[in-house]
């Protein structure tokens, strides 16, 4: 614990607790500006909704479907070759 500078100071550090300690050793910080007039779909969908929960839930359902994706060509790709999986 640091030392008291001034009578309003209560030594108190967010650095200095096991939560910092742990965000500092597992977690990552992202942060994201979203503008209003261009990204207004944006923001009315998550309206309401736990923003953080929401974004990593829609990035979750984008990779799913980018991996489908990528399947599919692939499956297409061994069709057309006449390979099988």
């Amino acid at each position: 614990m640091r030392k008291k500078t001034n009578d309003y100071d209560d030594g108190y550090r967010y650095s200095d607790t096991p939560q910092a300690r742990y965000d500092k050793t597992h977690t990552t910080y992202i942060g994201l500006r979203i503008e209003e007039e261009a990204d207004a779909d944006i923001l009315k969908a998550l309206e309401g909704k736990p923003k953080q929960t929401e974004i990593k839930k829609l990035v979750r359902l984008g990779m799913g479907k980018i991996r489908y994706e990528e399947k599919r060509a692939k499956e297409k790709q061994l069709q057309t070759t006449g390979k099988t999986l």
